[in-house]
């Protein structure tokens, strides 16, 4: 998936996706990069929001 998420739902999802690989023990750096493509255009702001 490297099309940017335009709708905030489906940024919130995509976060909590994010967050899950983590929790379920994926590679932090393979999660970090897969961030980076899909919020690079999110502010931090925005994201905190989320």
């Amino acid at each position: 998936m490297s099309e940017h998420i335009n709708n905030s739902q489906q940024r919130k999802e995509k976060l909590k996706e994010l967050i899950l690989k983590l929790h379920d023990g994926e590679n932090f750096e393979e999660v970090k990069e897969e961030f980076q493509k899909q919020f690079e255009h999110v502010s931090a702001t925005e994201i905190t929001e989320i």
